[in-house]
């Protein structure tokens, strides 16, 4: 039933069996049963009956000197802590999670849980640490050639590395992750990497390779039919192209995106077109209608 994705049924049936671990004295299979429970009522989203059971489970577990099920409980309290929106709480989790794995030699469990980590930290903004997380769970998946999970890394910690302004790393991370994708056959999400490329590569000044990658990036979203983010790449080409002295072609691109957010009602975007095509005519002498923009 849970593979069917029938949790509610699937509670039913490992409740059944938690009696009868417990008639039995099986504590281990007691303390197995109620994480399965657990996971099932956290993929229900009934957070506190998650929390309930896994709790129980840990306390078993703590009394059989369980290493394994007790990393396999601070695992899933951290996620449901995550889910809660408690994030300094499901930080503690990982961290007693995390040990435990690498005392096990768990390589696999220990970079997700370097994952987990580096996602908490990101959540509450504090980007150095994430970096420092991902960077650990990426030397793990590399040397254990998980090529998705690589990938995944690889996109988290660009994404870190962009916000903390340190371009040159977030591209090489997405640099990478465009090699993997091509080497697994997975280019689902190619098109925002490209994305992110362009934005990285403008951010240093490498105004070519920007508009480079903002020009894939716009034939997949006009092939996706994605217009918002399509006009998001109008609009950064527009702003790529001003800075390179081409005014009327970066003129060009910024209306077409300024008739696009009119057209989809973004307030906010057609602020931020406004103020863009402003500063074009501002930089070509065009005083009056950078005024009126």
């Amino acid at each position: 039933y849970s593979k069917m994705g029938r949790a509610l049924k699937a509670v039913e049936y490992y409740q059944k069996s938690l009696v009868v671990k417990r008639e039995i004295n099986d504590m281990n299979g007691e303390a197995r049963c109620r994480v399965r429970i657990g996971l099932e009522h956290l993929s229900l989203g009934d957070l506190n009956d998650a929390y309930a059971e896994f709790k129980g489970a840990l306390k078993i577990f703590e009394s059989l000197e369980d290493d394994n099920g007790i990393a396999i409980c601070y695992e899933n309290l951290g996620d449901t802590f995550m889910k809660m929106g408690d994030i300094r709480e499901a930080i503690h989790a990982y961290e007693r999670c995390l040990p435990i794995k690498v005392e096990t030699w768990d390589k696999v469990g220990e970079a997700q849980c370097l994952d987990n980590l580096g996602l908490a930290h990101y959540s509450l903004n504090e980007l150095a640490k994430a970096a420092e997380y991902y960077e650990q769970s990426l030397a793990i998946w590399k040397s254990e050639g998980e090529k998705h999970a690589l990938m995944t890394c690889c996109e988290s910690l660009g994404g870190v590395c962009f916000h903390m302004d340190e371009h040159i790393r977030s591209i090489e991370c997405y640099v990478q992750y465009l090699t993997l994708s091509q080497e697994v056959g997975d280019g689902a999400s190619d098109h925002e990497i490209l994305l992110r490329l362009g934005l990285s590569n403008a951010a240093i000044g490498e105004y070519s390779v920007s508009l480079e990658f903002l020009r894939q990036a716009m034939a997949f979203y006009i092939e996706l039919g994605d217009m918002k983010n399509r006009t998001t790449c109008l609009q950064e080409i527009g702003r790529v192209l001003g800075k390179t002295g081409e005014i009327q072609e970066g003129m060009s691109a910024l209306e077409q995106a300024l008739k696009l957010r009119m057209e989809s009602g973004d307030k906010q975007g057609i602020a931020d077109c406004g103020i863009e095509i402003g500063l074009l005519h501002y930089n070509d002498g065009a005083n009056r209608q950078a005024r009126e923009h």
